[in-house]
């Protein structure tokens, strides 16, 4: 895989509750976002429960529209078992620096998820050969509340399964940046009342700080990480400075 990958790792959107427990082999039915271009349009998809962890389900979209050709992408049993591991790995570092998913339901937002859904699946269908940007991950917001009829009212997000098959460092580093925005959300609207959603420039500079801190953790080389954009940060000196100080903080605090 290059390390010009041009990214959109995260798209959040603002906009039954799988509170039992699930066995591999299980399925189950989620919405999805077709194109990410077009958030409106949502698709209802089978998918089938991989791995259980600790903290998470691993989901893999079964639908033949909607996941990679075989002949690009043969995702085992292995994959999804490291996705859930190293999942359980960032969990509890995340959860300690930006909050806890323990809110209290009410007739706005679902009851909280006993463990997280990631649901594996060919994101904006466009996985090809010769693939080298395109988006690896997103949290969807609308999945929180109980009013939104396309709901899969969970605590889920969702990642991508060509980068998971080609991309496995990569992958990682999005599951600690789309595990933040839904931390974040948790946090700052459900748990806190704010009826105003994060500034887009800031959720996004905490999952890099997020991405960052947790480099060692999930095993990643500079290069991968987003260390290497400090270079481009320096030209935007305010966003330096914060993304600097937030840094920081998580640091003394972790």
């Amino acid at each position: 895989m290059t390390q010009n990958i041009n990214t959109n790792r995260s798209t959040e959107i603002i906009s039954e509750n799988i509170n039992q427990n699930y066995s591999v082999g299980s399925s189950k039915s989620f919405y999805i976002i077709p194109k990410l271009n077009n958030q409106q349009v949502t698709q209802l998809v089978n998918a089938k429960l991989k791995y259980v962890s600790k903290y998470s389900y691993i989901w893999h979209v079964t639908d033949s529209d909607y996941i990679s050709s075989s002949s690009l992408v043969n995702l085992e049993y292995k994959e999804f078992k490291k996705l859930g591991d190293m999942f359980d790995k960032i969990y509890p570092i995340e959860t300690n620096i930006f909050g806890e998913i323990d809110y209290s339901s009410n007739s706005k937002f679902i009851e909280p998820s006993e463990k997280v859904s990631i649901l594996v699946y060919d994101i904006n269908t466009d996985s090809h050969s010769n693939q080298k940007s395109g988006t690896f991950g997103y949290f969807y917001s609308g999945d929180l509340y109980t009013s939104n009829p396309t709901s899969n009212k969970c605590n889920i997000f969702y990642i991508d399964d060509y980068f998971t098959s080609v991309g496995e460092k990569y992958i990682y580093s999005t599951l600690a940046h789309e595990f933040q925005h839904m931390l974040n959300f948790i946090n700052k609207k459900i748990k806190n009342s704010n009826s105003n959603t994060t500034q887009t420039w800031y959720t996004e500079m905490l999952s890099l700080v997020a991405e960052e801190m947790l480099q060692k953790t999930i095993g990643i080389d500079d290069i991968v990480s987003i260390e290497w954009l400090s270079i481009f940060f320096n030209s935007f000196e305010v966003f330096f400075s914060c993304y600097v100080y937030c840094h920081l903080f998580c640091i003394i605090t972790s």
